[in-house]
């Protein structure tokens, strides 16, 4: 087999593997309980930007490292995006590029 197979291979093992985490996620909780979940990611993610936003300021600073505080907002991102994945919570792309043109021009204003 050639290098190439191999990583396609790996690759649909993993793929694999991981479309069942969600199916069993998925069958196992309830639509309104993800959403909770969601709400609860989020907060969490709020609070990992506000200790971030703290540490650059150096207002009322917290004692973790930048690297920590780096890696948990990185972290709380990703569990806000497994759930909206889960949810089937997708970007609109062009609301998405909207947004920046808006905010850009209120910035220029």
């Amino acid at each position: 087999m050639s290098r190439l197979q191999d990583l396609i291979d790996a690759y649909e093992k993993e793929y694999d593997a991981l479309m069942e985490s969600a199916r069993v996620i998925k069958n196992s909780l309830s639509e309104a309980s993800l959403y909770e979940q969601l709400a609860e990611e989020c907060c969490e993610l709020a609070h990992a930007c506000q200790k971030k936003a703290r540490k650059l300021r150096g207002e009322n600073p917290t004692p973790m490292e930048m690297v920590d505080i780096d890696t948990n907002v990185v972290e709380e991102y990703t569990d806000v995006q497994l759930v909206a994945e889960l949810l089937n919570i997708h970007i609109d792309i062009p609301l998405y590029w909207d947004k920046y043109d808006r905010w850009r021009e209120r910035l220029s204003s």
